[in-house]
């Protein structure tokens, strides 16, 4: 009889799973001494699970129990928190999926208002707000992630709620921090991007010397606006 010693973490969608099995007694405590440390740094998102079936393998785990069915499996248990940690930052389509219910709806406000997010939180905090890839577009900065959800999977986009359930994981105060001051920019920006009285021709990403004009110039086509850029340059096209 195998003993299978399980971390478990659920984040939005994906389902991470650690998995190690012994028939040993004291490989499985001292294994689990170890992942409880492991779990409690995660603040909460993991779960450990004790289970014995007759095979070493993950595939006799989910045939005794479903509930351990569409998990991706680590055997490192490093990878496993580094993976844990990485679902844990807020992502590009998290935060425009809480845009979207706070009705900035329209394609181009939606990412003008993201990326003047990002790009304000990087310069007041020297950190970043939430994972993206901004590329140059014609028309301004564009989350591409963000740019192929919304146009061709819109609905499940604002059914994701990442934004929200990400942040209760968070201490308090950074919780709260970061919900003044998104929700105090989608005020700023949205209203003014959606504005009629907003000049086109005076689009503010498009200035000289902005992190947009910057990787515009670059040979390739649609290139990524790097962090070092926005750090020098937000302040010339800042509102």
């Amino acid at each position: 009889m195998f003993v299978h010693l399980i971390a478990l973490a659920k984040l939005g969608e994906k389902s991470l799973a650690y998995h190690y099995a012994s028939q040993s007694k004291s490989d499985i405590l001292a294994k689990q001494q170890s992942l409880s440390e492991v779990v409690k740094s995660l603040q909460g998102v993991a779960s450990i699970h004790v289970l014995k079936t007759e095979s070493a393998n993950f595939e006799s785990v989910q045939q005794m129990d479903p509930y351990f069915i569409g998990v991706s499996v680590y055997e490192d248990m490093p990878d496993f928190a580094n993976d844990v940690q990485n679902e844990m930052q807020l992502t590009a389509t998290d935060v425009a999926a809480y845009l979207i219910r706070k009705n900035v709806t329209q394609a181009f406000s939606l990412q003008k208002t993201l990326y003047y997010l990002y790009a304000d939180y990087l310069v007041e905090y020297d950190v970043r707000l939430f994972r993206s890839r901004f590329l140059a577009f014609e028309h301004g900065p564009v989350e591409y992630d963000v740019f192929t959800r919304n146009r061709y999977d819109r609905d499940a986009l604002e059914k994701q709620y990442g934004f929200e359930d990400k942040l209760m994981l968070a201490k308090d105060k950074d919780s709260e921090t970061i919900y003044q001051f998104v929700d105090s920019r989608i005020q700023k920006y949205a209203e003014f991007f959606n504005s009629s009285r907003w000049d086109q021709k005076e689009n503010p990403t498009h200035r000289s010397g902005t992190p947009w004009s910057i990787a515009r110039q670059k040979k390739s086509r649609n290139s990524q606006i790097n962090d070092v850029d926005i750090l020098k340059f937000h302040y010339i096209e800042s509102l």
